[in-house]
């Protein structure tokens, strides 16, 4: 059986007119297979856009007790006694402060059941973004949770001259 050679080709033969692969061939239903991929493509991203969505949407949203923010639960061990550290300075109990506090502006309010401290929390600014508050010395946030089950925030702030609550 006899080669052809390719046009301006030197060296081996082409392969033999009988063994070459017939050209490609249209599959039936290709054009449904593609849209059908196109489909599960799109619904793919439109789900992983929705699921990001949803988390920023829910896991950023502040949580607001009396305008104050409240973030990750303080770690500063025992808050309910005095800071007497040389770091710190000596400085009463930010419970104590709080407590003080609550009775000042609040006199009459119900039973106190529990106190927790936190750090303060990001603000949602005006144009949506969220932002954390930046000043010298620090804020403890304490939240009260009163016998009929209501909550109320107090900010302790502790710098330079002591600590103090701020109204």
């Amino acid at each position: 059986m006899p080669t052809r050679r390719r046009p301006g080709h030197r060296g081996a033969p082409g392969p033999p007119a009988a063994r070459r692969r017939p050209a490609a061939r249209p599959i039936a239903g290709a054009s449904i297979a593609g849209a059908s991929i196109a489909v599960v493509i799109a619904v793919f991203i439109a789900v992983v856009a929705l699921l990001l969505a949803g988390c920023s949407a829910d896991d950023d949203q502040p949580v607001l007790i009396d305008g104050l923010s409240i973030g990750v639960l303080a770690g500063c061990g025992a808050c309910d006694q005095p800071n007497t550290s040389d770091l710190c300075g000596a400085c009463e109990s930010l419970a104590t402060i709080a407590a003080r506090h609550l009775d000042k502006a609040s006199p009459g309010h119900p039973a106190v059941i529990a106190t927790a401290f936190y750090r303060e929390g990001r603000y949602r600014q005006p144009n949506g973004e969220l932002a954390i508050m930046t000043r010298s010395g620090s804020l403890t946030i304490a939240v009260v949770t009163f016998v009929d089950g209501t909550r109320h925030a107090i900010a302790v702030y502790c710098g330079v001259g002591g600590c103090r609550s701020l109204d």
